[in-house]
């Protein structure tokens, strides 16, 4: 009952030194390696879903995310285990000159300065239209207003204490200025927040978020892989993968190893997953009953079996 007295986790007995060729550095953590009992008693538990795996809400991580503020906004929906601090928008648009290097413009289209009549453009075709000039124009609106926003802004400082009525004047000249910015500003401006999560965050998010159409989310679930003792994390969804392996192929070995720790799969394995999956979706969207997809998954594993033994 007691698991206290079984832990077997402690701070390396080997010093510092001798990191480069430990057979654990990757189960370390500055000095501190958790034991094997430890570490299965930790994948049980978060296995056995977020009640019993409630010690990842105990391990807490803190982290500087740089993203525009369209994956802010689905972001936003983790309130529980989470909290952030960024420079207000609000209050500080005005605080720096506005650039391309603000936003996430890596998608945009571009027609290298070819100019394109919209009316002509046929809607039921892909538009070749210079998205990239379009936010440019954006920025140097956002840059004209913020420059008549200052200017106004100095004006009011250097107005006497008399001058009532002009200060009022300047000041609704001035928040007019700012509501061009605010509405102005495009979702793909990025913006810098300080976040604390939990490993339970981070577990929720890699298990829904991990394939995601957002290629933010793929990279913030890339960095969830790199953080100490991830298994922890991502365990639930490796031993998924590894069991949808086993009943698409057949031949997978999903025997626990040393620690309680799932293998995980290979890139090759992954890309079959994902392929795999993938295929499942586009089968049910076609309105596919379960009994036909299982009997296509049934054909391909005996392919995959033929295919190997040919091989062998």
């Amino acid at each position: 009952m007691n698991s206290w007295g079984k832990s077997d986790s402690e701070w390396c007995p080997e010093g510092e030194e001798k990191c480069q060729v430990c057979e654990t550095k990757n189960h370390c953590v500055d000095g501190f390696v958790i034991g094997p009992n430890d570490l299965d008693l930790m994948l049980r538990l978060a296995r056995a879903g977020s009640v019993d795996g409630k010690f990842r809400r105990m391990i807490a991580v803190y982290v500087d995310i740089t993203a525009p503020l369209y994956w802010w906004k689905e972001f936003d929906t983790y309130k529980v285990g989470t909290v952030a601090n960024s420079c207000s928008t609000m209050h500080k648009i005005h605080a720096k000159e506005f650039t391309l290097e603000d936003f996430s413009h890596e998608h945009l289209l571009k027609t290298e300065g070819k100019w394109i009549d919209i009316d002509s453009v046929d809607p039921y075709e892909f538009p070749a239209l210079d998205s990239m000039d379009g936010l440019k124009i954006i920025v140097d609106m956002l840059n004209h207003w913020r420059k008549k926003y200052l200017e106004i802004d100095s004006e009011i400082k250097e107005c006497h204490f008399n001058e009532l009525p002009k200060r009022e004047e300047l000041v609704k000249s001035k928040k007019l200025c700012w509501w061009q910015m605010i509405q102005l500003l495009p979702s793909s401006y990025n913006q810098k927040r300080t976040v604390m999560l939990n490993y339970e965050v981070l577990s929720n998010i890699y298990q829904h978020r991990r394939n995601h159409k957002l290629n933010e989310w793929r990279e913030l679930c890339k960095w969830i892989e790199s953080l100490p003792y991830s298994e922890v994390i991502t365990c639930n969804v490796t031993e998924v993968k590894k069991a949808e392996l086993k009943t698409f192929v057949g031949n997978s070995d999903t025997t626990p190893v040393h620690g309680g720790a799932f293998d995980r799969p290979t890139k090759a394995e992954q890309e079959e997953i994902e392929t795999l999956q993938a295929a499942i979706n586009k089968l049910r969207a076609q309105k596919w009953s379960e009994e036909q997809i299982q009997m296509v998954l049934k054909a391909w594993g005996d392919v995959q079996k033929e295919i190997q033994e040919m091989r062998s």
